[in-house]
């Protein structure tokens, strides 16, 4: 599901009655005024993707491979190997969401690619 699609189902599905109980009138009022313009307006924007962060990730993922290919023969066993890599990229795994997802996903593509076992951390 795409984000924008997540983001109009998110305001169609907001429990009126509650959000009228739990708020003062004028604050219901907004609330309201707030999610209709962004229901009207939500076709109208413009998804942008970034060069830059496409980039990124891209190398990032180039990375996770390039590591892997050195590590895979080298490695005595799958924990091993699943632990040098997350190991190696442990920063990037730290740092952001999804970073962590393009690191694990990369890793759990190439351990099916090489048809290896995955461990259940992934």
């Amino acid at each position: 599901m795409k984000a924008k699609e997540r983001i109009v189902e998110a305001l169609n599905s907001l429990d009126l009655n509650k959000l009228q109980i739990e708020t003062t009138p004028d604050e219901y009022k907004d609330i309201l005024e707030r999610r209709d313009m962004v229901l009207d307006e939500i076709d109208n924007i413009s998804v942008d993707y970034s060069p830059y962060t496409r980039w990124y990730y891209h190398e990032m993922e180039k990375e996770v491979k390039y590591f892997f290919g050195i590590i895979v023969n080298e490695a005595k066993n799958k924990n091993e190997m699943i632990e040098k890599v997350l190991e190696r990229f442990e920063r990037e795994c730290k740092n952001t969401l999804s970073e962590n997802i393009v690191v694990k996903t990369t890793l759990v593509e190439l351990l099916l690619r090489y048809d290896i076992k995955g461990n259940e951390q992934l």
